[in-house]
């Protein structure tokens, strides 16, 4: 259960907000809890296309698959927190981050505490509403400890074109660079 579900208030600055799909949103920081249910999702998604292409491959190519998958992951392409460096990732995680479902599967992690589960379709709609915005929110989430993000254009006067063109922000779903 989340901390925003059974009455418990965060500490202040563990979340990132921002204003999307006409309402304010909650990201959590990056956690060791964050990190593990990410790379484990990284892991089933590759289990799971695996299975899907049984039926497509022959067994000598489907077990030779199978095998290098293993190896992959006993070898730490999966995991995302080692114990010499806890913020080290293994490939697979670090190519998540900006290929495919990736992004939104790690957005609706940042979002789970204080949210609840947020459907994927939702999350699409909250990059296709404020893209350059939630990804400054989200590297922010990967490195809390980073200089802060582009103040806002209220508190500056700076318009978000010029934020954006100055190199803070990149593609949506490029978050590679971040952790």
């Amino acid at each position: 259960m989340s901390s925003a579900m059974n009455g418990h208030v965060p500490p202040p600055g563990k979340f990132e907000t921002v204003m999307a799909d006409g309402q304010v949103w909650k990201l959590s920081h990056i956690n060791p809890g964050i990190r593990k249910a990410f790379a484990a999702w990284v892991e089933q998604e590759a289990m799971r296309r695996l299975h899907e292409s049984r039926s497509r491959l022959g067994p000598a190519e489907w077990n030779g698959r199978r095998t290098w998958l293993t190896e992959q992951i006993m070898a730490g392409a999966y995991d995302w927190g080692f114990p010499l460096d806890p913020n080290g990732q293994g490939s697979a995680v670090t190519r998540a981050l900006s290929e495919g479902d990736g992004p939104g599967r790690l957005m609706q992690l940042f979002l789970e505490e204080a949210h609840g589960e947020v459907p994927i379709d939702r999350i699409h709609g909250l990059f296709a509403d404020q893209p350059e915005e939630i990804q400054l929110k989200m590297k922010r989430c990967l490195d809390p400890n980073s200089a802060s993000p582009s103040p806002s254009e209220a508190e500056t006067g700076q318009n978000r074109t010029q934020q954006i063109t100055s190199g803070v922000a990149s593609a949506p779903r490029d978050l590679t660079a971040m952790a």
